[in-house]
């Protein structure tokens, strides 16, 4: 089986796109079809699984992926901040932000910007 050659767009921390659009997968006469993962700040966002449940590329239509980008970038890119005075790099961080601006808070506006986030 020949080694698959990767095209690799974006950034390791942020958001990356790795794809083959010449997957022999596919029809031939497919357009911008291929396989590929999606990765966000590291970690497989859009991908296929393996039996063992391991992220392994997902053939697709890549206009599939980029109709969805283009319809939606400019709610993504307009998202709204935190209804508090936080901003972690990602979302994961969250809960580690929020620990350490309330190490100094009173307990009323804890419990009150608690209930704001996860509303």
């Amino acid at each position: 089986m020949a080694e698959r050659e990767f095209k690799i767009i974006g950034s390791p921390d942020l958001i990356r796109f790795d794809f083959n659009l010449s997957s022999a997968t596919v029809e031939e006469t497919s357009l911008a079809w291929g396989e590929g993962i999606v990765k966000v700040f590291g970690e497989e966002y859009w991908y296929g699984e393996d039996q063992d449940g391991g992220a392994i590329p997902l053939v697709w239509s890549w206009v599939d992926l980029l109709e969805f980008l283009g319809r939606s970038w400019p709610g993504l890119f307009l998202e709204e901040v935190y209804p508090i005075n936080v901003n972690p790099v990602n979302p994961r961080l969250l809960r580690q932000a929020l620990a350490a601006r309330w190490e100094s808070l009173a307990r009323e506006i804890v419990l009150e910007e608690d209930e704001l986030i996860y509303k």
